[in-house]
């Protein structure tokens, strides 16, 4: 069984929970093969297929992954990322 947090406040967070910020991002790097998949107007479902093959992880696996180590909550990531 996973242990998820939740934040629960205090006078130095406002009682929000929260304090500070914390990077969750997805970066895309175009490669060759995403290069030609953009050149010859591939669908978003085709590039996206190329991107994950080449190692690009979403954004919401990486904010799971802030999560399930504890740094944030999933209510404040889909209140921040929203879902896809």
């Amino acid at each position: 069984m996973m242990q998820v947090f939740h934040g629960a406040g205090c006078h130095h967070c406002r009682d929000t929970g929260y304090l500070g910020r914390l990077p969750v991002y997805e970066m895309l790097v175009v490669n060759r093969d995403l290069a030609d998949a953009i050149a010859s107007d591939a669908t978003r479902a085709e590039m996206r297929q190329r991107a994950l093959a080449s190692g690009m992880r979403p954004i919401l696996t990486l904010a799971r992954h802030r999560v399930l180590a504890g740094e944030t909550t999933m209510e404040e990531i889909l209140r921040t990322v929203g879902e896809d």
